[in-house]
């Protein structure tokens, strides 16, 4: 009698617990569903985007959405069926919590940036370093709706350029301060995203993009 008992006492514990994981797969379904709505942007001809500057000690927000971006794209590296595509993924997730901390815990000898469209939804985020003689890209990544993914063939809140957007920001600010080149440590599925936009490798870890000085003929002119 104590046996059977026991056992019915542990198919209810069991019946239990799939039912709040169960409830905690939902909500979590409707949180990013939620989150997924409140960045609905225009198709990608039409979006303008700009990278600005921000300060974590009296803005919060970067913060909530690199927390955010770091759920979503773990949420499509499990629908990923392509091991490159959920690479990407994975990396952006591990990228957006290293912002979010980076933003929790901000340092004065960094400076954050993101990349906005017209309608001033975040696209991309960057966390700068300046060194003697270069510019350091300590962190980089776009919103996980933007990576070339089957799993985002058909979603609508993504656009394209965020990442060039938010280098073209550092190189401006590298030739700007007088530094000759642009630095960073790139992971294994942005290589050749960032040869595109001119990086070499620079050593075995890093790459590197030398800055162009603007001319004095072109300064007269």
């Amino acid at each position: 009698m104590i046996a059977e008992d026991n056992k019915f006492s542990k198919l209810i514990f069991e019946k239990w617990v799939w039912i709040l994981i169960t409830n905690y797969i939902i909500i979590l379904d409707m949180e990013i569903a939620i989150i997924s709505s409140s960045l609905e942007l225009t198709d990608l001809e039409e979006n303008i985007l700009k990278s600005v500057k921000i300060s974590p000690y009296y803005d919060d927000r970067a913060l909530k959405v690199a927390s955010i971006w770091e759920q979503v794209a773990l949420k499509k590296a499990c629908l990923a069926e392509d091991s490159n595509e959920k690479e990407q993924f994975i990396a952006c997730a591990h990228i957006s919590l290293a912002i979010a901390n980076s933003l929790a815990y901000p340092a004065d000898y960094r400076s954050y940036y993101v990349c906005r469209d017209e309608k001033g939804q975040d696209q991309g985020m960057m966390v700068l370093e300046m060194k003697p003689n270069k510019v350091y890209v300590a962190l980089l990544v776009t919103n996980p709706h933007n990576i070339r993914s089957k799993v985002n063939e058909d979603e609508p809140n993504k656009v394209k350029g965020a990442g060039t957007c938010l280098l073209q920001k550092a190189e401006e600010l590298a030739r700007n301060e007088g530094k000759e080149s642009i630095v960073l440590h790139p992971v294994s599925t942005a290589i050749t995203f960032y040869e595109k936009n001119g990086f070499e490798w620079d050593d075995l870890y890093s790459m590197a993009k030398k800055v162009q000085k603007i001319s004095e003929e072109f300064l007269v002119a």
